[in-house]
């Protein structure tokens, strides 16, 4: 996939659209700012973007058993997900 020239992101909201457009995958250990779960879900409810996840397992720093997220999106979706960037970023 060809990289795509974007503005930078303005919002908490863009930077995980962004990460999702430039990325093969992210996860929120990766935005070090509240609301990402949020902002992911707002991303596919609000604006019907189809954000795919899957679970990842793994130990903490002190050796416990841990379960996350990295999110992705499939490639078919990058166009639109370009095009709400470019909506929701004010470009």
């Amino acid at each position: 996939m060809a990289k795509t020239e974007l503005p930078k992101p303005k919002s908490a909201k863009a930077t995980i659209l962004y990460g999702l457009i430039t990325r093969q995958e992210i996860s929120e250990q990766e935005y070090p700012f509240n609301g990402f779960r949020s902002r992911v879900s707002d991303l596919k409810l609000k604006h019907n973007l189809p954000i795919r996840f899957k679970k990842i397992k793994g130990k903490n720093q002190f050796g416990h058993a841990m379960v996350y997220r990295v999110h992705y999106l499939w490639r078919i979706s990058i166009p639109k997900a370009i095009r709400l960037y470019r909506k929701i970023n004010g470009a």
